[in-house]
């Protein structure tokens, strides 16, 4: 979407054809039929991470542009993404997991001011779902829902 076109000649994703993308990176985006999805360690800014990368296609930049980060997976390491000023592209997800990367994102537009929770999300929202399985646990029933479940 970030880059001048998206192409799905074949439809996987929808409507067979070309659409006109943001313009906002030099890149293209074609479609295919296969869909890459995988656990990668990423590093951007000297912080590492886990994401995972998902995407059916490949993108391609018509110019130079800096990579947005580093990828290691089983195939090896590899740039990934794109960055031109403050536009950023990237096929990975769990960008936003980290604190110390909300608080880089928060610097670049300039909101120096911002101090992300220090936990990060995947932690706080696996406390949130032990506390609301202890919660169930103390003031439910569960014998009949194991039984339906045959558990």
């Amino acid at each position: 979407m970030l880059g001048r076109s998206l192409s799905d000649e074949a439809g996987q994703a929808g409507d067979a054809g070309t659409e006109r993308g943001l313009g906002l990176l030099p890149a293209e985006t074609r479609f295919s039929a296969s869909k890459t999805l995988r656990q990668v360690t990423a590093s951007c800014g000297g912080r590492e991470w886990r994401a995972y990368e998902i995407h059916m296609g490949v993108t391609r930049a018509h110019s130079s542009v800096e990579p947005l980060q580093t990828v290691r997976d089983e195939e090896g390491t590899r740039p990934e993404g794109m960055r031109l000023g403050n536009v950023w592209g990237t096929y990975l997800h769990g960008w936003f997991e980290s604190p110390q990367l909300r608080a880089q994102v928060a610097a670049a537009a300039g909101m120096q001011a911002h101090r992300p929770h220090p936990i990060p999300w995947a932690e706080q929202r696996n406390a949130m779902y032990r506390a609301m399985a202890e919660h169930l646990a103390a003031h439910v029933n569960l014998d009949p829902i194991r039984r339906y479940l045959c558990l």
